[in-house]
């Protein structure tokens, strides 16, 4: 029985460190990115979460917005986007989401 505790106590460790941390946008969050895409809205990086964990997570662990610097997000996401069955309006909405959340945030890319 102890043994059995050990080893479920162990995978739960394991599992907890291979999570993500996919955060869930906010109003601020909208108001910060609207100063590089005008009349962004919580509702569209929701979208853009909602994608990200819908396609991208359909075949990989969905990447963490903290995995790359905002600048590389346009072009990994363009590198997914037929793989992963976004159209080019909903890859837009990724790419903004995981570009709204990078560790180095938007800076006025495109």
């Amino acid at each position: 029985m102890r043994a059995t505790i050990l080893i479920l106590g162990s995978l739960v460790t394991l599992a907890a460190c291979g999570s993500r941390v996919i955060p869930e946008p906010t109003d601020a969050d909208a108001a910060r990115v609207s100063a590089v895409w005008p009349g962004t809205t919580t509702a569209s990086l929701a979208r853009g979460r909602s994608l990200l964990l819908s396609h991208c997570g359909s075949c990989h662990l969905p990447p963490s917005p903290t995995e790359h610097a905002a600048t590389e997000w346009p072009h990994e996401v363009g590198e997914m986007r037929e793989r992963a069955g976004l159209t080019p309006d909903d890859a837009t909405l990724v790419e903004r989401y995981l570009t709204a959340f990078a560790s180095d945030r938007p800076r006025g890319q495109k």
